[in-house]
């Protein structure tokens, strides 16, 4: 018979988990902190190098700090705060902030905000992980839109305000290179509007125009800063889910469908079908095979009869013959 462990053996036992996962915490290589629900900062993981890039000699100086003071040398919170939102929703949230968009950064970041919750279920802090992707874009003299700006070429697209189809490919190849350096999930959905040509043929082109950017406004809101949203062809439009898996990616896609549903569309009913790919670590592909097989599932939703949402199953998923 097996003997209870001792309350001494119980100690040891929980001092190694602690030194284990200190160990953990201080190898991931990004710099992570732990705020408690006023975004103080209560623990960082050791890593000199980040420290002084925000201009800290070690990472006692930090402890106690608001996050925006550390990160950003701010007052106030940061406008779209990821960790307030995440506070406020209890879910994961992302953001990027690059040096050119922001005076006040340093370097390039992408931010991940993940819930604490308490016993009781309540969100009681944020685990955040900064990572640097300065290095991801060196390649590059300028920021894409910097480019299109340049030569007269817009990185939006007039009508619905979103991202144009030459920035998009920009968007996810910068996310397909930071979930396989992080070792993250992605997911692409492609959205489709059912019957657009009706639209058009039947109320006018101006109303058409109007349904577009009404579902750009509408997948604006949605996404915010956490999910880029483009507008991929005339009717069809893109949304980016870094650090999303299938299920979790397959609940949005219904949700976003659900919302440009029950708009208020006055004088006809609008539906859109979705397809959507995910790439789940440690599997990789390239940005053609994620938009293939998200395309190959947008198919398959007008297949089925439109004004649903269906996923690849793999990104060697073909159609039947």
């Amino acid at each position: 018979m097996n003997q209870k462990p001792t309350y001494e053996e119980l100690q040891k036992e929980l001092e190694l988990t602690k030194a284990k996962l200190k160990a953990i915490f201080n190898l991931i290589p990004a710099h992570v902190h732990i705020l408690d629900s006023q975004l103080n900062i209560r623990n960082a993981n050791v890593k000199p190098p980040w420290l002084q890039k925000l201009g800290f000699e070690k990472r006692e100086d930090i402890i106690g700090k608001k996050c925006y003071e550390v990160l950003k040398k701010r007052t106030n919170t940061c406008p779209e705060c990821v960790a307030q939102k995440c506070l406020m929703s209890g879910k994961i949230e992302t953001k990027i902030s690059t040096k050119e968009e922001d005076s006040l950064l340093k370097f390039s970041t992408k931010l991940y905000a993940a819930p604490i919750y308490n016993s009781e279920g309540k969100v009681m802090g944020i685990i955040e992980l900064v990572v640097d992707i300065t290095d991801i874009n060196q390649n590059k003299p300028e920021p894409i839109y910097n480019y299109l700006e340049r030569y007269g070429l817009p990185y939006r697209d007039v009508l619905t305000g979103l991202e144009n189809r030459q920035y998009f490919f920009s968007s996810l190849t910068r996310e397909i290179s930071l979930a396989e350096r992080f070792c993250l999930p992605l997911s692409l959905l492609m959205i489709n509007i059912d019957n657009f040509k009706k639209v058009n043929d039947h109320f006018g082109i101006s109303c058409g125009d109007d349904v577009l950017y009404h579902i750009g406004k509408i997948l604006q809101n949605f996404g915010r800063f956490c999910y880029p949203a483009s507008r991929y062809s005339g009717d069809g439009f893109c949304l980016i889910l870094p650090n999303t898996n299938e299920h979790h990616a397959l609940c949005l896609a219904d949700s976003l469908r659900l919302k440009i549903n029950q708009f208020d569309w006055q004088r006809f009913e609008l539906t859109v079908s979705i397809g959507g790919a995910s790439i789940q670590p440690p599997l990789t592909c390239s940005i053609e095979e994620l938009i293939d097989a998200a395309d190959l599932s947008l198919y398959r939703a007008k297949l089925k009869g439109r004004n649903c949402v269906v996923f690849a199953s793999s990104l060697t998923d073909q159609l039947p013959i």
